[in-house]
């Protein structure tokens, strides 16, 4: 907390042009600074146990919020780096540097978007410097502007910051009391944070939500791992496959083609989810209901995946029948439905079995996709010597695939023995896994237990919110 201390009290400076009169009210008093962490940040299942209750949602969602710390594994959810990011959001707040959002919604995050923006590049810096080296930043991200589809900038605007040594002296020798105080360069910092913006961060972060209907459920396998020495040996992998392409030893660069081919299948999935959603908003009852037929059957009922181009995804026949039957009833209209509804009085059947057939498709190919990526993951992480997806992971993946209404199911992050998550279709698929994985036994001979944990919400991220004790 002292890099980001040091930091905010150095943009507060930068702000405020030096003046003698630097800090409002709150730092000629004293400023109380309570820091605690959601108990979904570090596994819960000790403290289960010691109270003797089941190792389930239920259980942890009956536990006081932000229990205090002792030695426990992480889930790896980023716990950091969301500490880094408010607490450099409080810090800004307090003293008026930023205005950020209060509610997840498109006016309040248009509202606060420059507040977040400068949070989001403060944070950033923060980090890297706390961790010695220029990360992907997804983390801090994901923390600031919620679940988001990222690309990340050019990680050498960041390196000046990395270049300064602890007192801030970037190799000019001006190691000043006020200097040793506030540790970074003002002019170092300025320049990161302020000058050239657009150019220099220019990251994407695009909103991302999953489609209505969908649930996402991760389990704590509470064994841990670590990730930077995983990333570590992943990137050696890298370079040492394109190093024996380049001397001739390989047809080709492996590494480079798995790499290629993950953020293809990745820009697909996204692209298939955002066609779901489009499709949730102009059908919605036909939507509704045929992933409702698809919660209460596997994925392999949904239909197949054929070889050959033409017609790769072939839809169940039978699924048809059970369609045509609720099809054939218009249903009352609800509140706001009516306009929809007498949209469906003008649609034959053939056109509403052709959008659950469209619907049923996109779910094979998501299927499809995710499993490619995670064959691919596991390539990756056999050859780098590193378990991205340990056999345990494996085998508990492949028996959550064969549940009714489940989607996919892997190792998620930058792999290891941390947890496992479920894409799922409805809450009734939600409860099976969490019961299949209470079945299952971890590496360590535990239980998997879920978490309660709310995903995928559009524009949540980094919110201010007014302390009414």
């Amino acid at each position: 907390m002292k890099h980001v201390l040091q930091y905010c009290i150095t943009l507060i400076l930068i702000s405020q042009h030096d003046t003698s009169n630097i800090f409002p009210d709150p730092l000629q008093k004293y400023l109380f600074v309570i820091l605690e962490a959601d108990n979904s940040f570090y596994s819960q299942r000790e403290e289960l146990k010691r109270l003797g209750w089941p190792e389930n949602v239920a259980s942890l969602r009956r536990l006081p919020p932000c229990r205090p710390l002792k030695k426990v594994n992480k889930t790896g959810l980023g716990s950091s780096a969301a500490l880094v990011t408010s607490f450099v959001a409080s810090i800004l707040s307090i003293f008026n540097i930023v205005e950020l959002p209060s509610k997840p919604t498109l006016e309040e995050r248009t509202r606060g978007s420059n507040g977040l923006e400068l949070v989001h590049r403060v944070s950033q810096v923060v980090h890297i410097v706390a961790q010695g080296k220029v990360g992907s930043g997804f983390d801090v991200c994901a923390a600031c502007f919620g679940s988001n589809r990222y690309i990340r900038c050019n990680p050498d605007i960041l390196l000046p910051v990395l270049n300064q040594d602890d007192d801030g002296d970037n190799n000019n020798g001006n190691n000043t009391p006020q200097n040793m105080l506030l540790g970074p360069s003002k002019t170092i910092l300025k320049d990161v944070i302020y000058n050239d913006v657009n150019e220099k961060w220019n990251f994407q972060s695009k909103p991302f939500g999953l489609p209505e209907s969908f649930r996402m459920g991760l389990g704590d396998i509470s064994a841990g791992s670590s990730t930077p020495s995983m990333v570590r040996k992943v990137k050696a992998w890298l370079k040492l496959s394109k190093e024996k392409f380049d001397r001739k030893e390989t047809t080709e660069d492996f590494g480079l083609t798995l790499w290629n081919q993950l953020g293809e299948w990745n820009l697909q999935i996204e692209k298939e989810f955002l066609n779901l959603i489009q499709i949730s908003k102009d059908h919605n009852y036909i939507y509704r209901q045929t992933i409702h037929l698809c919660e209460n059957i596997t994925s392999e009922e949904w239909g197949i995946e054929k070889e050959n181009d033409d017609d790769k995804y072939i839809v169940n026949e039978k699924l048809y029948d059970y369609l045509t039957d609720i099809f054939k009833v218009v249903p009352l209209a609800k509140n706001d439905e009516t306009k929809e509804i007498e949209k469906l009085k003008t649609m034959d059947l053939s056109e509403k079995l052709n959008i659950s057939k469209e619907i049923i498709m996109k779910l094979l190919k998501l299927k499809s996709l995710f499993l490619n990526t995670r064959i691919a993951l596991k390539k990756m992480g056999d050859n780098a010597g590193v378990p991205i997806e340990p056999t345990e992971q494996t085998l508990l993946c492949n028996s959550t695939m064969k549940l009714p209404g489940v989607l996919s199911c892997s190792v998620p992050g930058a792999g290891g023995y941390d947890a496992i998550v479920a894409i799922v279709l409805g809450n009734n698929s939600l409860k099976n896994v969490e019961e299949h994985w209470l079945n299952q036994k971890d590496n360590g001979g535990d239980n998997v237990c879920m978490m309660p944990l709310n995903a995928g919400i559009m524009y949540d991220g980094l919110l201010s919110e007014q302390n009414t004790k």
